[in-house]
């Protein structure tokens, strides 16, 4: 059986520069300076696209509303045909959008027309958004209502891009009723090992769900109700005219969709490969390579700093806190100082993008520290991207002594020179 898919693009303002708009002008920008869209077309072309590129055909459509009726829906194809490098060019000359609406809503509504269509394909829909849809508040539910009313009904994709978390909400709750898959992607930047880590599962279950819509084929069904019929001798003749074209044709079909099923569990087997490789943390002698410098740790450092500060100036209402590398790195040995005239505090951040809570300080923080040790603090800054849950060892000398924080490692490593390594327990 082919596989027919939509992919609707969100092509709302908070994708571009939202020019003209006073207060949301470059607030939605990556990390250097470009457009969101310019992520979402990476990921449509180096990820999305590649995974399925054996469906049979794909619409990609680009949608947004007016600044002032969000009701009012614009659209455009940008590509219809089979996934292929003229797709993936189409998508590569997608324009920076204007300001508009996200109407996530009244795009469904309009193009999901060809899952009412007559062909036997399977049909699949994909939402890449970075926001909430502006023309139905519960956008979801009205999807899922209208598909169960109407009895036509699809999976469907999202690949949130930053998404809050009431548009996460609604996007997880569409994705997972319509039989779908949800990611809502945190990091504001392509980072492959991010980004290949966050869409494994994604691409995992596209490539799971199109083997078994191979498998089931009504086709290989078919051959398997032929052969199993009890040919006896007075029928054999009469069976084998009425079936002999068809059981052809079908057998035919059925060695297709075998080759197809093969080509699906390769990639399948390929793409645990790569998260098997992109998992650093492991190799056979059971050893860590630490890479302090690496531009995937800044990154991540950098993300967590930022949590840390909107922590520190919003929650805990610090007035005279100060972020060093707020503009730009600049590589002392703490990263936040809190001082108001009588207390001062040193604050050092360290983060990792899983749930382990193992962080290194260089020799210039562990002299540093060593100084200062009675108003140097440490907090902790684990599933970066994610969760970004915050854990505050306060006082990072007494965590020392409470053993809360202890140096040594439950596995072998290999640690790069003039750093210490310390595990939170």
């Amino acid at each position: 059986m082919d596989i027919h898919a939509r992919i609707l693009i969100d092509y709302s303002g908070s994708m571009g520069y939202m020019k003209g708009s006073q207060e949301f002008e470059n607030k939605y920008l990556l990390s250097d300076g470009t457009p969101r869209i310019e992520l979402v077309k990476k990921i449509l072309i180096q990820d999305l696209i590649p995974t399925i590129n054996h469906f049979k055909f794909i619409n990609i459509i680009r949608f947004s509303s007016s600044v002032y009726n969000h009701q009012n829906l614009t659209s455009k194809y940008i590509y219809s045909g089979e996934p292929n490098d003229e797709a993936l060019k189409r998508i590569g000359e997608l324009p920076v959008p204007p300001i508009g609406g996200t109407p996530i809503y009244s795009a469904f509504m309009k193009y999901f027309d060809f899952v009412k269509s007559n062909t036997l394909s399977k049909k699949i829909i994909f939402i890449v958004t970075d926001g909430d849809s502006n023309d139905v508040k519960d956008f979801d539910e009205k999807i899922l209502d209208f598909m169960q009313s109407s009895g036509y009904k699809c999976p469907i994709y999202i690949v949130g891009i930053d998404q809050n978390l009431s548009a996460e909400t609604k996007s997880k709750n569409l994705c997972n009723k319509s039989g779908g898959k949800y990611v809502n992607l945190k990091a504001m930047d392509y980072d492959r090992t991010y980004i290949e880590s966050m869409l494994f599962e994604l691409k995992s279950n596209i490539l799971n769900s199109s083997l078994n819509i191979v498998t089931e084929s009504p086709e290989i069904k078919q051959i398997q109700i032929i052969n199993n019929l009890d040919l006896k001798k007075e029928n054999q003749q009469e069976i084998n005219e009425s079936f002999s074209n068809d059981y052809i044709i079908k057998l035919e079909k059925t060695i297709e969709e075998n080759t197809s099923a093969i080509t699906l569990i390769g990639k399948q087997l390929e793409l645990i490969v790569n998260q098997i490789s992109a998992l650093k943390n492991i190799d056979l002698n059971e050893e860590l390579e630490i890479v302090e410098d690496s531009e995937f740790n800044l990154k991540i450092g950098r993300h967590a700093e930022s949590v840390l500060n909107s922590y520190l100036k919003g929650v805990l209402k610090l007035k005279n806190c100060k972020w060093n590398n707020e503009i730009q790195e600049n590589y002392k040995p703490y990263d936040f100082k809190i001082e108001d005239g009588v207390n001062l505090k040193y604050i050092e951040c360290k983060s990792s993008v899983g749930l382990e809570k193992n962080f290194y300080l260089s020799k210039n923080e562990w002299n540093f520290f060593l100084d200062h040790k009675d108003n140097y603090e440490l907090i902790f800054v684990s599933e970066v991207f994610k969760k970004d849950q915050i854990l505050n060892m306060g006082n990072l000398f007494q965590a020392i002594i409470d053993k809360k924080i202890v140096p040594y490692s439950i596995k072998n490593r290999k640690i790069k020179s003039d750093l210490a390594y310390f595990r939170i327990v």
